[in-house]
Parts: structure tokens; C-alpha cells; sequence
């Protein structure tokens, strides 16, 4: 068992196991897909435009999604944020599980906390990225060269996790999503 206690008990009732006989997996991904527009609805509304002397500073740029998109560092970065992320994201939510279960031999339970366990250390790492990344821009350091650091580190730990077949379990796909 991956997790025991309190924590893996939390692990094991998770809101999706109770709602699934109830509304079956479709109507779970309606209701993830309602309250991800919810929440969008909520930032639109919450969240005060930016108004920062960066912004006023450039003139007759109102600082939106167009000026984002028509960024050349941005789009340099597209392809690495769209296949690098995107492919985590494809595992943590498609494939790990099944790995964990077909090629570890976890069962269902254990692949399920095992999955939970990865989350948990990748929102722990999104709150230390938080908190961490303004004191390295600080220092010099910018997101080109965090991302230049960091990135053949993750590649190397992907590698890794796919070689060790059944010897890689959460913790090496979770330092993968972490990375």
C-alpha cells in the first residue's frame, strides 16, 4: 500500500468515486468542464485588470492575450510548452495510472493513491515555483534559463522512469511532474 492512515483513507474516498455511480464518467467530465467555467467566470470577475507601469509604459498596448500571442519569446516557447507540458499532462492524466497498475502491478487502490500522491507533490511544488520564482528573477535569473536548467533534468528523469519499467513507481513519475 502506497499510503496509509488518515491520508490514504482521503485518497480512497475522493469526491469522483462517490459521484461515479452516480452520474457515470461523462457526467463527471460535465461537471469538471461546469466548474472550470465557473472558476473562469470567477477570475474574469474577481481579478482586477492589469494596470501596472510595465503596461502603461508601452504606449497604446492594452496588455492582452494579442500582445501575449504576438510575443516572439512567447512564441518561441510554444512548442516546448505545448509538447513538454502537454505531455506531462497526458501522462499524469491518461498514462501513469495504467502504468502503475499493469506494468508495477498495483492494484486499482494503490494506483489511485499513487496518482493522488503525484498531484499532492506537484501542487506542492506549484506553491514552492510561487514563492520561489520572483526571488531567482531577483538574482538574474529568468525563465528562459530556468527552463534551459530544467528541462533536460525532467527529459532525464522521463527516460529514466520509462527504462526502469516496473521499478518506476509514483515517486519517480511524481519527481518527473514535479521536474
Amino acid at each position: 500500500m502506497l499510503m496509509t492512515g488518515s491520508l490514504g483513507m482521503v485518497a480512497s474516498t475522493l469526491p469522483v468515486q462517490w459521484l461515479l455511480p452516480l452520474l457515470g464518467w461523462r457526467g463527471i467530465f460535465w461537471l469538471i468542464a461546469a466548474c472550470l467555467g465557473v472558476a473562469l467566470l470567477a477570475i474574469a470577475w474577481v481579478v482586477p485588470a492589469d494596470r501596472s507601469a510595465a503596461v502603461a509604459s508601452r504606449g497604446a498596448s492594452d496588455g492582452g492575450y494579442r500582445e501575449v500571442f504576438a510575443d516572439r519569446a512567447f512564441l518561441r516557447l510554444v512548442p516546448i510548452g505545448f509538447f513538454h507540458y502537454g505531455g506531462l499532462v497526458a501522462l499524469q492524466a491518461l498514462w501513469i495510472g495504467p502504468w502503475l497498475a499493469q506494468v508495477c502491478g498495483w492494484t486499482p487502490r494503490e494506483a489511485a493513491q499513487g496518482r493522488f500522491a503525484i498531484n499532492l507533490a506537484m501542487l506542492a511544488a506549484f506553491l514552492a515555483w510561487g514563492s520561489l520564482v520572483p526571488r531567482l528573477y531577483a538574482r538574474g535569473w529568468t525563465a528562459q534559463a530556468l527552463i534551459a536548467r530544467g528541462l533536460p533534468v525532467s527529459l532525464v528523469v522521463l527516460v529514466a522512469a520509462v527504462a526502469g519499467g516496473a521499478r518506476s513507481t509514483a515517486w519517480l513519475w511524481a519527481l518527473f511532474c514535479v521536474g
